[in-house]
């Protein structure tokens, strides 16, 4: 049985390491077009220049840091990296890319602890990590990270922070039949259908672990996020919805996550 119970969020990622398809690392199971939809979103809203040194921190499967390499043009792919916290994310990750995408370096390290010297990259990114933290002491650590790793001058994206804890309404806890009739109830008889067949699947051993992740996710209301961000020292900060794309292509704004971008001065 690949049903997993871990105890926090970097056990969960671990265990995503392990799965046949890499896009189990970006942490949207069965959702590749979104994690693309949302990479480009980042990408454009980044405003990259040639020879710029990019720091993705949660880079998941790489898909932001491909892009780059992709659409990006002149840029020198050494001056892309990518921060995941395990070794096996760090290894299955460097496996993927080792062949097409040589330049790209994976390193392990924390939101918390980037393991970078400081005034390192101009563009750093940290997109659906945040909400992963403890509490806001883990949260201001990370910010004044993605601070001492930025140059000056330079931009810092912090993408998908709920302004609401998101799992009020989900009341399923750490029931797999409960969760499958939230689904049913909430997203409809396909995508009820899809994921018990996830849930067979990976019961029987032939599919992606099944994870019941912890019910645990920081949540910030806009306005006390944008005080923490100009508590550490960042300026020029901007505030907008985080944007989805529907299984159908429809675009819509998340009703519950935020984006922001900074700049260190």
């Amino acid at each position: 049985m690949s049903i997993h119970r871990p105890k926090d969020h970097v056990e969960v990622y671990r265990i995503k390491a392990m799965a046949a398809d890499i896009h189990e690392m970006s942490g949207r199971t069965g959702r590749p077009d979104l994690t693309a939809f949302v990479s480009h979103q980042i990408l454009r809203a980044l405003d990259l220049r040639a020879g710029q040194t990019v720091v993705d921190v949660g880079c998941g499967d790489g898909s932001l840091l491909r892009l780059i390499c992709r659409e990006a043009g002149p840029l020198a792919s050494h001056s892309l990296t990518g921060i995941l916290p395990t070794a096996e994310e760090v290894e299955r990750l460097q496996s993927e890319l080792r062949a097409s995408w040589p330049g790209l370096s994976i390193l392990q390290g924390l939101a918390t602890s980037i393991p970078l010297p400081e005034e390192t990259a101009d563009r750093v990114v940290l997109n659906g990590v945040l909400l992963l933290l403890k509490d806001e002491q883990e949260v201001l650590l990370c910010l004044r990270e993605l601070y001492r790793i930025c140059k000056s001058g330079g931009q810092v994206f912090l993408g998908e922070v709920p302004d609401v804890d998101e799992l009020t309404k989900r009341p399923y806890r750490d029931s797999i039949t409960a969760w499958l009739w939230w689904v049913l109830r909430t997203q409809g008889a396909k995508e009820f259908f899809r994921r018990s067949r996830q849930v067979l699947r990976s019961f029987f051993g032939v599919a992606n672990p099944f994870i019941i992740v912890p019910k645990r996710l920081f949540s910030s209301p806009p306005e006390h996020m944008r005080t923490l961000l100009e508590l550490v020292g960042f300026a020029d900060v901007s505030v907008s919805r985080h944007m989805e794309v529907q299984p159908d292509g429809q675009v819509m704004p998340s009703p519950t996550r935020w984006n922001y971008t900074m700049r260190k001065g």
